[in-house]
């Protein structure tokens, strides 16, 4: 079962790391190494160092972390913790493993291949699912390495294309596809729900934006009504309102007592407090939303 964590709650884990859960935890790991992997893939490309740091940072206090030696590539030769007798897939032996692996980090430095860069990301991926070279955390490995690879090859500026969850929602048919390559050299399979999966996860990103666009505007329109008319407009986006949002919910506490917690900046505040409630004439500085929410004007 794979992590469930809503984006209010993934920014309320930032502002208080103790409410964090297993589930937040792996989901923060997954943003923090996705964060450093695109500040450096652009300079370094997708190197051995990089994906070692990337699987520390994805296993850190998460998951598996005991089991799988964070960061040490030490092969599993089952395919998972079972026996091999047990084990529907069993990747090569360690040094056929790390054989392969040197061979795929050569091919990654190159700079300019002739392969569509959609099907370079299918074989990476299965590639590196194949060698399996870590205990565990493989496939978080491996499905942070498309968007990676995207990057790197400068055909994704943001990432904004998340195939995981396509992944997870067709689990069986994933690992029937990834076995075919290996049993029965499919690669027209596997290539084909690869591609189907970009596909169906680019609409879904599209759809994602353009909601997340509309509902922004919604909620500028509302603080832009109930803002008093000598208040410039605030300039940041709405995450802390959602973050004041779930801090109350995780907390059980009022908003008035969370948001000093939540929302910084109102700590800041000369006047030292918020009223509860709205009244007309008031300076923009105590001004709320229709829902209790404090507008701040200066972030």
């Amino acid at each position: 079962m794979k992590p469930q964590t809503s984006f209010s709650d993934l920014i309320a884990i930032e502002t208080v790391p103790s409410a964090v859960t297993p589930d937040g935890r792996e989901v923060l790991n997954y943003v923090e190494a996705l964060d450093h992997g695109l500040r450096h893939v652009s300079a370094e490309g997708i190197t051995a160092d990089l994906v070692r740091t990337l699987h520390r940072m994805l296993m850190q206090r998460g998951r598996g972390e005991a089991f799988a030696t964070p960061g040490d590539s030490a092969p599993s030769r089952t395919g998972g913790r079972g026996l091999p007798s047990q084990a529907r897939y069993v990747p090569p032996p360690p040094a056929a493993a790390l054989d392969g692996m040197d061979a795929l980090f050569a091919y990654l430095a190159n700079p300019a291949p002739t392969t569509q860069v959609l099907v370079e990301a299918a074989w990476i991926h299965y590639q590196f699912e194949a060698l399996h070279p870590f205990l565990d955390g493989n496939g978080r490995v491996g499905r942070l390495l498309v968007p990676l690879l995207l990057a790197w090859r400068r055909k994704l500026s943001h990432p904004l294309l998340y195939v995981s969850p396509f992944f997870e929602h067709h689990r069986t048919e994933y690992y029937d596809r990834l076995f075919d390559v290996s049993a029965r050299g499919d690669w027209s399979g596997w290539l084909g729900f690869f591609l189907e999966a970009v596909r169906s996860q680019a609409a879904h990103g599209v759809a994602l934006a353009t909601r997340i666009i509309a509902l922004g505007k919604t909620w500028h329109d509302r603080l832009d009504a109930v803002r008093a008319p000598e208040c410039p407009p605030p300039r940041r986006s709405v995450h802390q309102f959602i973050a004041l949002d779930a801090g109350t919910r995780m907390l059980g506490v009022a908003g008035q007592t969370a948001t000093p917690r939540f929302v910084p900046s109102l700590a800041w505040h000369p006047r030292g407090s918020v009223p509860n409630v709205r009244r007309p004439g008031l300076p923009c500085s105590r001004t709320r939303t229709p829902h209790g929410i404090p507008v701040v004007p200066h972030w």
